[in-house]
């Protein structure tokens, strides 16, 4: 996390989620992994602040509190950092920090690296001690292979050897997920939750939230077993507020469920859409399959023939990933039977 993103949409989701999960009795913990950045590798990063221009719009009704801190912190006072967060009310009371920063410096030797990311970590066992649910906030996520924890890149990502600790304390855990450009949403979430699963002992009652405003994110949700009933009543508490509805405007809720309570999310959908919703829907999927279709109407492509003797082009298989692809970003719960992947 980088002080140049304080306040921006992004972070509004992030607190008002946050926010929801704790309600009033369990503290919070925020792990920043404060990184300082360098702003000409992203000089657009962090703009994404004009939501609070717009104070009419639905999104306020999600959380008017946390919504005017925003916007008096940003816009009014133009204060946009960790510190000031901290200090703003946006999070719940009481809640706990680690703030310190994690960077590199360039002639740092790889030992010098891992002794400081081995006292961050020690730090951040002792800053949150207390706290019943530990928030993980790096500036990219979960790591990739490509970035081990002692490269330059390290320090914006959360590794597992960070997280364990605080898991096997008790605590509830949320993580931050940035969406790369590595496949769909969709298939590296199902990669993180395997992850998830492999690591925190099977992660029972895992649950997946996306935010879809601006750029998408997503956040894992692990629930310590003392928690697990509190933290997934306010995540269906959430889904059926404004938070997780289709408000007038947007074409899709704020929040989506991914992962976790299934039937409740299922149930959820059926009773906001209507079967003209539904058919619209069906509409633009129809729209989007045309256009693959027609781009590739009479041109030079192979076809197959299948083991039943039909036949298959690239198309037919692009047009069924993208409607897998968007029925299950439209509706997490439901099941698809394909022609081509069945």
């Amino acid at each position: 996390m980088q002080d140049r993103y304080a306040g921006d949409i992004g972070d509004f989701g992030k607190y008002g989620l946050l926010r929801v999960l704790c309600g009033d009795d369990l503290r919070l913990g925020v792990l920043w992994y404060a990184f300082e950045g360098d702003d000409k590798e992203s000089p657009g990063d962090g703009g994404h602040i004009d939501y609070l221009r717009q104070r009419n719009d639905g999104l306020r009704g999600c959380d008017r509190d946390l919504f005017d801190r925003l916007s008096d912190l940003v816009l009014v006072r133009n204060e946009r950092s960790l510190a000031a967060i901290e200090g703003s009310g946006a999070l719940p009371p009481d809640s706990r920090f680690h703030s310190e920063t994690l960077t590199y410096a360039p002639d740092e030797s790889r030992d010098e690296r891992s002794a400081k990311r081995d006292a961050w970590i020690d730090e951040s066992l002792s800053a949150v001690e207390t706290a019943h649910v530990v928030f993980a906030d790096p500036d990219n996520g979960l790591p990739i292979q490509s970035v081990g924890s002692l490269d330059d890149a390290g320090p914006k990502y959360a590794y597992y050897d960070d997280l364990i600790p605080h898991w096997n304390s008790g605590r509830s855990l949320v993580i931050y997920q940035h969406a790369s450009r590595a496949g769909t949403v969709e298939r590296q979430i199902a990669r993180r939750v395997e992850e998830l699963r492999r690591h925190f002992d099977g992660a029972p009652g895992l649950m997946v939230l996306r935010w879809r405003r601006t750029i998408t994110r997503f956040y894992f949700i692990l629930p310590a077993p003392t928690h697990a009933d509190r933290i997934n009543a306010r995540v269906q508490a959430l889904l059926d507020s404004p938070w997780g509805q289709r408000q007038r405007g947007y074409q899709t809720p704020h929040f989506e469920l991914v992962e976790g309570v299934r039937q409740a999310s299922a149930s959820r959908e059926a009773a906001s859409d209507t079967t003209a919703d539904i058919l619209a829907f069906a509409l633009e999927l129809a729209d989007a399959a045309d256009a693959i279709a027609l781009r590739d109407y009479r041109g030079d492509h192979a076809v197959e023939r299948k083991a039943d003797g039909t036949f298959v082009t690239p198309a037919d298989r692009e047009i069924e990933v993208l409607l897998r692809d968007r029925i299950a970003e439209r509706y997490p719960a439901h099941a698809v039977l394909g022609e081509e992947q069945g």
